[in-house]
Order: C-alpha cells, then sequence, then structure tokens
C-alpha cells in the first residue's frame, strides 16, 4: 500500500499564465463588456474605448506634421527643377517626409485611426479581473484587464507546519474534487511555501492542473499526497480492527472459532489498516459482528471479495 497525506485546498488560476491587456494611447472607457470569471473566446471585445481630447490632439498634430513635410518636399522638387534648389536639401525634405509617414502610423497603431477601439482577448481562456469601468480615463500601459487560459489552472494546498518535512517537490499528488461530476486528476506538486498563514495556520503546496478545463477556479478539492509509495504489507479491512483501552485488536477465524489477537497497526488509509505484528498473511479476519464476539466463541463465516 502507499502511504499518503491529506490535504484540503482551493482550484485557483495560475499567476504566471495570466495574461495583462492594456492599451498603448490614452483612451476614454465607454463600455465594458465582461465581468470577472466570465469566459471568453479569441477575438471578443473586453472593452471598449473613444479618443480622449489629448489623443485626438496628437492624432491631429500628427497628420498636419505628415502635410507639411509632403508640401515642403513638393516645393523643393519645383525648385530643383528650376535649379533653385540643390539635391541635398530635396534628399533633407524627404527624410523629413519620411520621419513625418511614421510618426503618423505609430500614432495610429497606439490610438486607431477612428474615434472607437476595441480592447480583445487573444485567447480563449477565463476574465480573472477587470481594473476599469466606463467614464474611466486610461493612460498607456495601465492595466484594464487579466485574462487566464481556460485549461492553465491549479491547486493550492493547505498543509499543516509538521507535515512540511515529508512534502517535496516533484511528489505525486491525486486530486478530487468536493463536488459531483469530475474524475479525480493526478498531478505533481511544483512549488512549496514555506510559510505559515496566520489565519489558516497551515503552509501551502502548489499542483498545477493540466487539461482541466472542466474544472473551476474556487472549487474546493481533496488532495492525496504520496509520502510513501507502494509496499508490500499485511493489511486487513479497516473495519477488522478494533480497540480495547486504546490497545487495537481483531478477531481470526480459527477452524470454526474466533480467537482474539492483538496487532499492531501501522498506515491507516481509511479503507485498509497496515498490520505489523500480530496476525500472518493469508489468516482469515473476522470483519462483519466482530464487536459482538468473545474468544473462542464458535462462528460461520462467509468469504469476503
Amino acid at each position: 500500500m502507499s502511504k499518503t497525506l491529506t490535504a484540503y485546498g482551493t482550484v485557483e488560476f495560475a499567476p504566471d499564465q495570466l495574461q495583462a491587456l492594456s492599451v498603448q494611447g490614452e483612451g476614454l472607457v465607454t463600455r465594458v463588456y465582461v465581468a470577472p470569471g466570465q469566459r471568453v473566446r479569441k477575438g471578443d471585445v473586453l472593452v471598449e474605448l473613444t479618443a480622449t481630447a489629448n489623443s485626438a490632439t496628437e492624432l491631429e498634430h500628427a497628420r498636419i506634421a505628415v502635410e507639411f513635410a509632403t508640401k515642403d518636399l513638393e516645393r523643393l522638387q519645383d525648385l530643383r527643377a528650376r535649379q533653385l534648389a540643390t539635391n541635398a536639401e530635396v534628399r533633407t525634405a524627404e527624410e523629413n517626409r519620411a520621419k513625418a509617414d511614421s510618426a503618423l502610423a505609430n500614432v495610429r497603431k497606439r490610438l486607431g485611426d477612428t474615434s472607437y477601439r476595441h480592447l480583445r482577448a487573444d485567447l480563449d481562456g477565463y476574465v480573472e479581473a477587470v481594473h476599469v469601468h466606463a467614464g474611466d480615463i486610461v493612460s498607456p500601459g495601465v492595466l484594464l484587464v487579466l485574462l487566464a487560459p481556460a485549461d492553465k489552472l491549479r491547486v493550492r494546498l493547505g498543509i499543516e507546519p509538521e507535515d512540511l518535512p515529508v512534502i517535496h517537490e516533484g511528489q505525486k499528488v491525486v486530486i478530487k474534487a468536493l463536488r459531483p461530476g469530475l474524475p479525480p486528476q493526478e498531478g505533481r506538486v511544483n512549488h512549496i511555501y514555506y510559510q505559515v498563514d496566520p489565519k489558516t495556520r497551515l503552509a501551502e503546496a502548489v499542483v498545477p492542473l493540466t487539461g482541466s478545463s472542466d474544472w473551476l477556479p474556487g472549487i474546493t478539492v481533496k488532495a492525496e499526497l504520496v509520502v510513501a509509495e507502494h509496499r508490500q504489507v499485511v493489511t486487513v479491512p479497516r473495519q477488522a480492527v478494533l480497540s480495547r483501552d486504546g490497545r487495537p485488536y481483531l478477531f481470526v477465524d480459527e477452524q470454526g472459532h474466533a480467537r482474539l489477537r492483538w496487532v499492531e497497526t501501522g498506515f491507516d488509509d481509511g479503507q485498509r489498516v497496515e498490520i505489523q505484528a500480530g496476525i500472518e498473511a493469508g489468516e482469515g479476519v473476522i470483519v462483519t459482528g466482530n464487536y459482538e464476539l468473545s474468544d473462542g466463541m464458535a462462528i460461520r463465516t462467509s468469504e469476503v471479495p
């Protein structure tokens, strides 16, 4: 049997997979289409913005600069045709117009060339957080929306401080959701936080969930961390072991009579109990009605699968 440690935790978005979305130019938020927890598809509109006075002025200045540079170039080309301007002056005017074109293209890329802009999702996933409201004026680079991939979740487990010595990165974990309909998942510990939360009095271990699109953030889970791999030991069903004055015992079938055996128990996985001393492999133990027996009582038995 495998020795396991039970811990409880919660499914959450993986912070290292979150995607922060912002805009490159100042804008006025006119509408927010999403809320935290909402599922979105790639290309969905998240936030609508319109140009502010400052951004409109910046765009207009860039356009005027292009018009001025174009007219200056045309003037010098005409003068050169009449031998009143040099080739160097014309080349300088061409460079100035190219710079103005580049500046306008950059402004259009940041601010758009229309009055409205849309911030769109560039992945399938969930909205983790929304940091703006309609009417907000946002600056370039300010965080507007956080997105999380639908299949990149993790489980954050609470660990008793005294159990930390047996927890390690790479440790196998079986995770079960405390709600019906979700099959168990296997994972491995990839982070351990050696700090006790003052509220929960627990340290934490993190297990990534892969291919977990059916699991939702906020779900409570039970996890079994494998502390020791499979060992060949003598085990009996948990209900076969009784206790008297704190000492474990059980009854074995000896030629139709119940014989009391004091035993030493080991690991208990909730279904079977390890017996370290007191019986040998292959002996028949009594499971049903054993609490009514006394040593030497005649019994009638049936095989239990």
